[in-house]
């Protein structure tokens, strides 16, 4: 009979022999991404192998406690529990939170001035939330995750009023946007409780709930986490990082653990990751959905197929062909690829907003001193970026619900991920990218609702800089083979999508 003994909200100790432990540890292995290019699997030394159930300790994050329950019926074994679950659940009815909602959201308006409810999904979110303990919500960018996470906090405040929280999310922008909307929700007493904690802001300690970076507190001591009662990990698709998995681990009385995510990662040694210090999947709320229900904006992709002259493809292809940073740079810097951007605008209805994301700064500050110098009066045009700081990026972020014809060029890195901004009617994706968290996760920085928006528009710009080849086949450049992933996950989200191609 194996025993299965609590070590604390982090860890559970499996007490069974040694043939049974390995067999456990092998079953809870996997290739971590990319395995085969390590250093010391190329060495031999390695299998590219990770397991997450410690051999020598006996130790297995509790969140993986599903996958060892399957592991014991695929090989017959018997096991118990030395140690009360119920202490893994709480019991929460679906009632209680919807009665909750409401009287917590009575002052909750948009900037419209519309009211704002909670929505059925995010009730039955906010219970799995709170019945399981742990877990992630999987609920698509733009579904109102921030409203989820508010009456989570906010109801287990009223019941145990001297928790503390820490919420971690993976950008300054996040600190302030979080901050702001939760006060938007109706949090009269906001600051009483809450508190900040990253560049430009100074943390008061003495409150329960601390909103920060994974960056500013991650090198923390671990008595500072010991403290917390809730860990919340907005973007948990990052916790498969180090420093946010090392936050994770060093709340070890942390019984409420709560991930919020739009898009998983692919790779099982990340989501192993993922599921471990924060739990298994408990919701799950599409696009489609959503959309369906007219919850979310419809959404067109319109994929621009560049076609560059021949002298600059035959340059490309020199030498087999040129390397991603160098085919970047090539299309980056060729004179007419902005006019793209120009006619884009231009062509776009009167007061639309766009949103022009860019990969770095060079690209980025090349497309901003450009369209200042072309497009009309009318429009604004701001960038957002690493340099601008914290308040200013919010200031930004909150004259677009209000102006019209304002365009802003953001980088992916300050802009791609969480920020919301309803009065967003265009999105140009200004830079090639494959990773299907980033690109998803781009696609919904304009998905939110507005008065003033029937759908959003999403314009890939694709550099084609592909060939025919002496055989006959096709040579295809990195750029061009970006796109043919993202096409596949336009696809799969069930996206309209239509395609035009220009000579440039």
């Amino acid at each position: 009979m194996i025993e299965i003994h609590k070590t604390n909200e982090i860890y559970v100790r499996i007490v069974c022999d040694i043939s049974t432990a390995m067999d456990l540890k092998d079953y809870l292995s996997c290739y971590i991404p990319n395995y085969r290019f390590h250093p010391k699997v190329k060495r031999k030394i390695w299998n590219g192998k990770v397991s997450f159930f410690d051999v020598r300790t006996h130790e297995l994050p509790i969140g993986l406690l599903p996958l060892f329950n399957k592991f014991c019926k695929k090989h017959k074994l018997e096991y118990k529990f030395m140690f009360d679950v119920s202490e893994l659940y709480t019991d929460v009815t679906r009632d209680t939170i919807k009665l909750f909602s409401e009287r917590i959201l009575v002052k909750a308006y948009t900037t419209e001035n519309k009211k704002i409810d909670a929505y059925d999904y995010q009730i039955d979110a906010v219970v799995s939330a709170l019945t399981n303990k742990r877990g992630i919500l999987q609920c698509v960018t733009s579904s109102g995750k921030s409203l989820m996470l508010y009456l989570y906090i906010r109801f287990l405040l009223e019941k145990v009023p001297d928790m503390n929280f820490i919420l971690v999310v993976p950008t300054i922008n996040l600190v302030t946007q979080m901050y702001s909307d939760f006060s938007d929700y109706g949090w009269d007493d906001i600051q009483k409780y809450c508190t900040r904690m990253c560049t430009g802001y100074k943390p008061d300690f003495k409150k329960q709930v601390l909103i920060t970076t994974y960056q500013s507190v991650c090198k923390k001591s671990q008595s500072f986490f010991e403290k917390m009662d809730v860990l919340i990990c907005d973007e948990a698709h990052q916790a498969k990082n180090l420093s946010i998995r090392d936050i994770a681990k060093k709340c070890i009385n942390a019984d409420f653990r709560l991930g919020s995510t739009g898009t998983l990662p692919t790779e099982e040694s990340d989501r192993m990751n993922i599921f471990g210090y924060l739990g298994q999947i408990i919701y799950t709320m599409g696009y489609q959905e959503l959309i369906d229900r007219d919850i979310l904006a419809k959404m067109k992709i319109v994929n621009l197929i560049l076609k560059y002259p021949k002298h600059i493809i035959d340059k490309n292809k020199i030498g087999g062909g040129r390397s991603y940073p160098e085919e970047k740079e090539t299309c980056n810097t060729y004179e007419n690829r902005n006019t793209i951007l120009k006619m884009i605008i231009e062509n776009s209805k009167d007061n639309d907003n766009t949103l022009i994301l860019a990969e770095n700064i060079d690209h980025l500050d090349r497309i901003t001193t450009y369209l200042e110098n072309v497009l009309p009066e009318k429009y604004i045009v701001v960038n957002i970026d690493g340099r601008v700081k914290t308040k200013e990026r919010e200031i930004i972020r909150k004259s677009m619900e209000t102006e019209t014809n304002m365009v802003l060029i953001a980088s992916y890195g300050t802009f791609s991920t969480g920020v919301s901004v309803k009065r967003i009617h265009n999105i140009i994706f200004a830079s090639s990218y494959k990773s299907k968290i980033r690109v998803l996760q781009s696609c919904g920085r304009g998905l939110r609702t507005h008065s003033s928006k029937k759908q959003l528009i999403l314009y890939d710009i694709v550099d084609n800089l592909c060939w025919k080849k002496r055989t006959g086949n096709i040579g295809m450049n990195h750029i061009y083979k970006h796109y043919l992933e993202r096409k596949k996950y336009y696809n799969e989200q069930g996206f309209t999508r239509i395609i035009k191609e220009l000579d440039i």
